[in-house]
């Protein structure tokens, strides 16, 4: 697998153990989107900006849930 350099905001790196395609359903919206798998994620799972543009995703953080 090639490394790719992976980093949290914070400026530490993210350890890509793998890659998953995953099918998730999201307020009853179905989407399958290629994933990497990390090593010690927190949160669990994170959804990129490159995700939530593509699929028009709204995010409010006064409201907490997102949208499409």
């Amino acid at each position: 697998m090639t490394r790719n350099h992976n980093f949290f905001a914070t400026g530490t790196e993210i350890v890509v153990v793998g890659k998953a395609d995953v099918n998730m359903y999201i307020q009853g919206l179905h989407v399958t989107q290629s994933v990497m798998i990390a090593k010690e994620l927190q949160p669990r799972f994170v959804l990129g900006m490159d995700f939530l543009s593509a699929n028009i995703a709204v995010v409010s953080f006064t409201r907490r849930p997102a949208s499409a």
